[in-house]
């Protein structure tokens, strides 16, 4: 929805209030999180890394949680509105982000640990041939 709108205000001539673009630059940042935790713990667990898959679902989970005080909502971001946001920031949100982002901190330094100490995550990178190799 977020493209949708901001194509239809740049057609439109619609002016966001500053306020609200900072807000979704800051869902956008909070899903990015989310996703790569996701994408981290997905691609581990088709290699064998199962306990990081454990992580990285609990880092996610704690973002969902701040994209509930966001908009209501635990994965989808669906706050965005032609002209600005369906609200504004509840109280204490600020709080929630912060600790949450310390948090997914700890936690892909776990990940990070824990893979490239196995076998099949050196610490020199991916050593994958072809698509793998060039999706990174």
């Amino acid at each position: 929805m977020s493209g949708t709108a901001w194509r239809v205000e740049k057609l439109c001539g619609i002016e966001v209030p500053p306020r609200a673009q900072y807000i979704r630059v800051i869902a956008s940042e909070l899903s990015r999180i989310s996703d790569h935790f996701t994408c981290i713990g997905a691609g581990a667990l088709e290699t064998g890394g199962d306990d990081a898959v454990s992580l990285c679902a609990a880092g996610a989970r704690a973002h969902y949680d701040v994209h509930e005080l966001l908009c209501g909502a635990r994965v989808t971001t669906n706050f965005v509105r032609i002209g600005g946001l369906q609200s504004d920031l509840q109280a204490g949100f600020a709080d929630a982000c912060r600790s949450k982002i310390k948090a997914a901190l700890a936690i892909f330094a776990d990940v990070d640990k824990l893979l490239h100490g196995e076998p099949i995550f050196p610490a020199s990178g991916w050593r994958e041939p072809g698509g793998c190799r060039r999706s990174v």
